[in-house]
């Protein structure tokens, strides 16, 4: 099967004041890496004068997208692959590169005991979601997820949207009234320890798959809802440039957050190919999901989505 036919992303700042997300796409001859990063602006507020006046959020988000893009180029996976690597070492071997370099950040700006003062408001917190895409040894595509908080990581096909990361959070968000916003349990950071948490998957058919931080999916009426945002933006595009467009335009108007998303199609030759493949889809959902949510939410029956929601995830979880 063909690999990437196209990698397209949306990395927007919501206020000036608060930016804190950054993005990585990197497009290898054997491998290649899509990641988007949410700085936490509330244990990463503190601002720096040695970094410009950013907050640690932001230096945490754009620190770790360029560690894990030099850890990607320096050791050649982009042209060389990951060959037998597990998963497991080379979700250490992100770790390791984001920590030393936030170790290295963090010792050029300034007097960091003084600023600290016991209280993690100075450790550089960021979430993360990546993707590694390679070409496997039986001719599917491997594609291994990488996360550390609530930035998620999709696979998009024909059949549907799936979640394939897990959000690391205190509550059972989305399930809760649709809100997804639980303590974060789980981020990369400077003082604490964290895990970079990892699932792969074989893919053997044309697919898109989506890293995406929480201003992406946060603030909408249901979990369901942003499967129809790529669907609907899909079918409106006239090619891969305008669906990047389209996206960030539709994703901005209901954001109240920077939203990041990277986005990497596989095994579809042309735009028209993968638009007209997910025609059908585009109208299962319009007809199942996508018309009944507007009408629960008219009538407000929170009792109607949720029953629909539970059918819903049976295949998006």
């Amino acid at each position: 099967m063909t690999s990437i036919a196209g990698i397209i992303g949306v990395n927007e700042e919501k206020s000036t004041t608060w930016e804190r997300d950054s993005a990585l796409r990197l497009l290898g001859t054997k491998a290649s890496v899509i990641a988007s990063f949410d700085g936490c602006g509330g244990s990463g507020s503190k601002r720096y004068p040695a970094a410009q006046d950013w907050t640690g959020a932001k230096i945490a988000a754009h620190t770790c997208a360029n560690a894990l893009g030099d850890w990607f180029e320096q050791n050649e996976f982009d042209i060389y692959g990951f060959g037998d690597a597990h998963i497991e070492s080379i979700a250490d071997g992100i770790k390791s590169a984001v920590k030393i370099a936030l170790n290295d950040v963090h010792q050029n700006l300034g007097d960091v005991h003084s600023l600290i003062k016991g209280s993690l408001s100075s450790s550089l917190p960021t979430t993360m979601s990546a993707i590694t895409i390679e070409q496997a040894r039986s001719e599917k595509i491997r594609c291994i997820f990488f996360w550390a908080g609530d930035s998620r990581g999709y696979l998009f096909t024909v059949k549907g949207l799936r979640q394939m990361t897990k959000d690391d959070s205190q509550a059972k968000t989305d399930d809760d009234d649709f809100i997804a916003d639980g303590v974060l349990s789980n981020v990369i950071s400077l003082q604490n320890d964290f895990v970079i948490q990892a699932r792969e998957t074989l893919i053997d058919s044309p697919a898109v798959v989506l890293t995406v931080t929480d201003g992406c999916y946060a603030y909408y009426e249901t979990p369901m809802d942003f499967e129809g945002v790529l669907l609907d933006t899909l079918m409106e595009a006239t090619s891969l440039l305008d669906w990047e467009q389209l996206l960030k335009d539709r994703i901005g108007l209901v954001a109240s957050d920077d939203y990041t998303l990277q986005m990497a199609i596989i095994g579809y030759e042309t735009f028209k190919s993968l638009k007209s493949a997910f025609y059908s889809r585009a109208n299962e959902y319009r007809r199942i999901y996508g018309d009944p949510i507007l009408q629960m939410l008219s009538q407000n029956d929170r009792v109607g989505l949720k029953r629909l929601w539970n059918e819903y995830k049976k295949f998006y979880r």
